[in-house]
């Protein structure tokens, strides 16, 4: 259970941490003077795919993109931002042994880099209208950058589902303040 109290409390408690100096920089009410702050969640693709024989690790990366969609709508009130970066679980780190990356790259699976994860940061935080988004970093072969926009967040193209979602925050308003 290691994994949960790494990826799931660190997070949470960085997030209420980086919340409380983001609100004394920029205060409480909206003003044009607010600087732009970002907290950006490092997450996995193991949050969007498949990844057999690790549910803790997948399930703590999900709860990366349930800190981001809990905070998305009230950090930008008060002059933040709160994205998810996503690396697809083959960049070359230290997380697996030399064997396994061995073992990976014999089975003819391309990985992502490091750099492509770094534009990929460099991306959001460079851009103050990003909020509130994933970002997948992966392998060049599907991506000409080494990372996409998943556009996942809002749910285009399914209006029932933003009906929903608009419903689900009747209760929070962002006006009510942030809750962390």
């Amino acid at each position: 259970m290691s994994i949960i109290d790494v990826n799931i409390k660190g997070p949470l408690y960085t997030a209420k941490l980086a919340s409380h100096y983001f609100i004394r920089q920029n205060g409480t009410t909206p003003t044009r003077e607010q600087e732009d702050t970002c907290l950006i969640l490092i997450g996995s693709g193991a949050a969007f795919l498949d990844c057999p024989r690790g549910p803790q690790y997948s399930a703590s990366k999900w709860g990366m993109r349930g800190i981001m969609h809990s905070l998305r709508r009230t950090t930008y009130y008060y002059g933040s931002r709160a994205n998810l970066i996503s690396p697809w679980q083959y960049v070359r780190t230290n997380i697996l042994s030399d064997e396994a990356f061995a073992h990976v790259s014999n089975v003819g699976v391309q990985f992502a880099t490091t750099e492509d994860a770094g534009q990929c940061l460099l991306r959001v935080l460079s851009d103050p209208t990003v909020n509130g988004h994933s970002f997948f970093v992966t392998a060049r072969k599907w991506a000409a950058r080494g990372f996409m926009h998943l556009d996942l967040e809002d749910y285009p193209g399914n209006a029932l589902l933003r009906e929903i979602q608009t419903e689900q925050m009747l209760s929070a308003p962002v006006s009510a303040g942030l809750f962390v």
